[in-house]
């Protein structure tokens, strides 16, 4: 009975801290592609804004950028994915609006999500592509990964 009780309550609150990381990540966005020529965090943000301003033609200021942070190790191959954290949601889904601006160029924008998202994402993915393989064409548009419905 006592095991029973533990296993739920760790249950919640694996949940409770799944949906934080998702609001934690609301407002958040992934750039791939940036060269890395930045020393600091101020310059690292003003390539950013630049990127917005000046290639998806939107207007954003200094105060729109809540936070700004390479991820992964640095390496000599590739630049690192820089996550943007934006202080509305509304300016996250302009930037996403006009992510198709940047097509033929090596930059790219994709949503910040949780590891498990991202994992079921890439599932559903390879699920997608078997599919395909096997010749269905028809799919249902809606995936709903909190409460497992695909």
């Amino acid at each position: 009975m006592q095991l029973d009780e533990l296993r739920n309550s760790h249950k919640k609150q694996e949940e409770q801290l799944d949906q934080l990381e998702k609001v934690v990540r609301k407002c958040n966005l992934v750039f791939f592609g940036v060269k890395e020529q930045e020393e600091s965090y101020v310059e690292l943000e003003s390539v950013i804004i630049k990127i917005i301003n000046e290639k998806l033609d939107l207007k954003c200021v200094r105060n729109e950028v809540q936070r700004i942070r390479c991820i992964a190790r640095k390496s000599e191959d590739k630049p690192r994915p820089i996550i943007l954290g934006l202080t509305t949601f509304g300016k996250k889904l302009q930037t996403l609006k006009n992510k198709n601006k940047l097509q033929g160029t090596e930059l790219y924008i994709k949503e910040d999500f949780p590891p498990k998202v991202l994992i079921q994402r890439k599932n559903l993915q390879d699920q997608l592509k078997t599919e395909i393989d096997g010749g269905k064409k028809n799919f249902n548009q809606k995936i709903h990964c909190t409460r497992e419905t695909y």
